[in-house]
This record gives structure tokens, sequence and C-alpha cells, in this order.
């Protein structure tokens, strides 16, 4: 009993002395830090160094340049990555300063590796200097200790102050090349008016005449063909994404060198083009010296890359063969001449729900019309159908030794003709090629001046009537049409 008295006792004066114990109170918040902004659209210099390497981002009447100490070659730079170290410098302030750290002392200096900097970044705007230098990052390894000096220097401002700072500093301003543009135009395709290629074979222009609309100004003979609107903006859009790589220090063009492949390019309201020009590389067949007005460094450029913007003029016109809107198709009547002396075989296909966007295509709506069965996959067909386009000049009449394979009749919902074709099989044409050859009094048939039999025939690929074939008549048999032998 004696002893339980005595528990009691020590439990009760216990519990009196926790009770008189002050409750923990959270640690001071470190004050903010004061920290400069800078205005990206103001920043008009930046400076890099980092062991024995120096480079010089330069704003210069609104465009930034990059050249490397001890380099004479000036390149242009990316302005989104110049003005991001504006950005940088006020997404990332100090996550705190260590104002008792007195620099004056070589040993503290050398304790914070700022006795020998790693690095030195220097940022101005039209009225201040920022100068930031880097020396050792902390214990943890994800800060480093910095110091920032302004120029002129604020009131208030404490130079010599060590500020810890996220390492990913370090990584800021790092490479010269990280800030090139390579670009060979800063031209975008939209707002380039005309455009005109000299090469040692056919020059080729184009001259912008509408919205998605382009003419033929050379070849002269080629002025009265259509010019294809979305072959024309390919070609604008890959002059427009030229990037090259910068050639070697020791690189030079020979003197009185002379371009392979000249670009003239003419933006909008402006009557002064924009030149490119490319230069065969002594004893390299697979890259080209590459110079123009906007970029004053040579760089390179790999063949691919000087193909897509040599355009062969037949390429750029507009070779569809039909003109047909796909959607507006209600009836199909296909007839296949499998061999000479059997009788031709012949689908006709419905399309029950009328009418269908483009964007719903392909659908599954088109039915036989002798079963009532589903083919799938015809929206996409008629579409590869209306946008073929042919290989080589088509020929004035109908060859004697081309052969029906198919002909294929499509019908509005009212019963109206919109167009009628013959694929046609012939052993003198390419591997891979037949004949597409449009009825003349159909309304989707080109315009043309030939009389009844003389319809002008048109060399295509011949995947569309292969795949017309598949889909229709041979029920997944994998058998393709072949020019030599009867069906």
């Amino acid at each position: 009993m004696k002893r339980l008295a005595i528990l009691f006792v020590l439990a009760v004066a216990a519990w009196g002395a926790y009770s008189l114990m002050p409750e923990p109170q959270e640690p001071p918040a470190r004050p903010a830090v004061a920290w400069p902004r800078l205005a990206p659209e103001q920043l008009v210099r930046a400076e890099s160094t980092a062991g024995n390497g120096t480079f010089v981002l330069e704003k210069d009447q609104g465009d930034w340049f990059v050249t490397a100490a001890g380099s004479p070659r000036r390149l242009r730079a990316d302005r989104a990555k110049a003005e991001a170290l504006a950005n940088f410098f006020n997404a990332n302030p100090p996550r705190r300063s260590l104002a008792e750290v007195n620099l004056q002392d070589q040993k503290q200096a050398k304790a914070y590796g700022l006795d020998a900097p790693v690095k030195q970044l220097t940022l101005a705007d039209n009225g201040t200097r920022y100068t930031l230098t880097f020396g050792s990052k902390n214990p943890a390894g994800d800060a480093v200790y910095a110091t920032l000096e302004q120029t002129p220097r604020p009131e208030g401002n404490h130079t010599g102050t060590v500020y810890l700072l996220a390492a990913t500093w370090l990584e800021q301003a790092a490479k010269a090349e990280a800030y090139y543009d390579l670009r060979l135009t800063n031209l975008m395709a939209q707002n380039i008016t005309r455009i005109r290629v000299d090469n040692k074979d056919i020059p080729v222009e184009l001259q912008r005449t509408g919205p998605a609309q382009y003419a033929f100004v050379q070849p002269e003979d080629y002025a009265p063909h259509a010019v294809s609107s979305l072959d024309a903006e390919r070609l604008l859009h890959d002059v427009a994404s030229i990037k090259g790589q910068l050639a070697p220090s020791q690189a030079a063009l020979p003197t009185n060198a002379t371009a392979m492949l000249s670009l003239s390019l003419w933006p909008m309201g402006s009557e002064q083009p924009q030149r490119v020009q490319f230069y065969s590389i002594p004893e390299n067949h697979l890259q080209y010296y590459a110079t123009s007005d906007w970029q004053p460094a040579l760089l390179t450029v790999d063949r691919t890359t000087l193909f897509k913007v040599a355009p062969d003029p037949f390429l750029l016109r507009d070779r569809r063969v039909l003109t047909l809107d796909p959607a507006t198709v209600h009836t199909q009547r296909l007839t296949f001449f499998e061999e000479e002396g059997l009788t031709p075989r012949q689908v006709v296909l419905m399309r029950h729900t009328g009418d269908r966007p483009a964007e719903d295509l392909p659908s599954r709506d088109w039915t036989r019309q002798d079963s009532n069965a589903t083919v799938p996959g015809l929206d996409l067909l008629l579409w590869r159908l209306s946008e073929s386009t042919f290989e080589a000049d088509p020929a004035p009449r109908r060859p004697e030794s081309a052969r029906d394979v198919l002909r294929w009749a499509l019908l509005a919902a009212n019963g109206t003709a919109l167009a009628e074709v013959a694929f046609a099989l012939d052993p003198g044409l390419p591997e891979g090629q037949c004949w597409l050859i449009p009825d003349r009094h159909a309304s989707g048939a080109p315009e043309t001046n030939g009389t009844q039999g003389q319809e002008p025939s048109y060399p295509v690929a011949d995947d569309v009537l292969q795949q017309a074939l598949e889909m229709v008549f041979r029920n997944g048999n994998q058998t393709h049409a072949n020019p030599n032998h009867a069906w």
C-alpha cells in the first residue's frame, strides 16, 4: 500500500512539471530576401564565363546574336531562349542570404568556393548590370553559393552578400551552342508571297494569288497549269523550316564560288527578296554549304534538306484527275471486267444514311444492293479516288494496248451522274501504274477538247484500283492485277 502511495505521488509530480513547461514555438521565419526583377523584353545583353569559355548574347536592333570568345563568327541567337534567362532570374530568387559570411576573410571565401568562382553570369537591361558569381555547392548538392552585384548599385544593396541559390542556376547559359538559331530564314511560310528557285536545270517561281492559291511564273510554259496549293504550301513550309549545322571554324567559301541552288523569298509587303544559297562542298556528296541574307554564319545542310526545296515543277502542278466531293456520292456502280469473253460482274452500293460530313469519314454506311451486306471503308476509298493524281503527262487518247478492268460510276441521291471513270491495264506502263480514263460527259471529268472515243488517259498509281477490287469483288483474296495475264 505504501508503494502505491509513493508511485501516485511521483506521477502527480511528473504531471505537474509537464503542465508547467512552455508550449513549443514555431521557429521564426526567415525574412524574404530582397531580389531585383528583370523584364524579359528589356534584357539587352548576357555574358557567361565558365572555366576558360566565355560567350556573349547581345540584342542588336531587336534581334539577338551570340558570339563566343576568341571566335570572329557572330551567329543568330534564339530570342525565346535568350529572354528566358530573365524569366529564370525572376523565378529563382535566393533560398536565403548568409549575411554572417565575410568574403574579406579569405578562409570564409574559400569555404564557400568564392575565392575561385566556377562561373560568372552577367545580365543587363538598358539601365542596370546584374553580375552573379557562383562558388561551390552546399553539402546537400542541391544549391550553390553565389553573390550578386548590381551596377549602378542601388541604395541599401550590400555588395559581397552571399546567397544560397538553386543548383539549377549552374545549368543556365552553360554553352553558346544552346542559344544558336540555325535557321536560314526568319520568314514564316504564310508570310512568303513569292518564291523563286534557281538551279542548274529549270527555274521555278510561284506567286501567291490568294489564300491557299498560287500561280506559276516560271517555267513560262507552266503558266497555263494550275498549282497544287497543298504542294506549294508544303514547299513554303519546308523552306521556312530549313535549319543547318554550324560549319567548321576553318571552313570558307572559295573566292567567286557559284551557288548550285538559290532561293529568293519575297516577304509580304516587300519588293526586296531574302536570299538563301547553297554551294557544293569538295569531296563531300552528303552535305552542302548554306548562306543567307538573314543568317550571317556559314552553315551546312544535308542532301535530304536540299532536295526538299529543289522541286520538280511537274510535281507542283495540280495533278488531280477528278473534281469530286466524296460526301455527295449516294450510289456507286462498279463493273469488273475479269477476263475477256466472260460476263462482267457488277455491284451496286448504296449509302443508306444520305450525305455524311467529311469529318465522319471513313464510315460504315455503304451496303451492297444484291445482298444488303455492309462494305466498310468505302468513304476512305472514295476520297482516295477523288485525290488520284497523274504520274506523267496524260495521253491524248486511250492507248490501243489498254484493256478496261474496272468501270466506276458515281451518282448523287437524285440519280445525277457525278463522275464515271475506267481503270485500264497496259503492259506499256511502268510497274504499279494503270490508266485512269474519265468519261468526258460526266460532271466530275476534267475539261478536254477531245471527241467521242478520244478521252485523255491519265497514268496513275494502281493502288486505288487494287483496293476497289479487293474490297468489292474479291472478299479478301490477295490476287493483284497483272497486265501480263488474264483474270
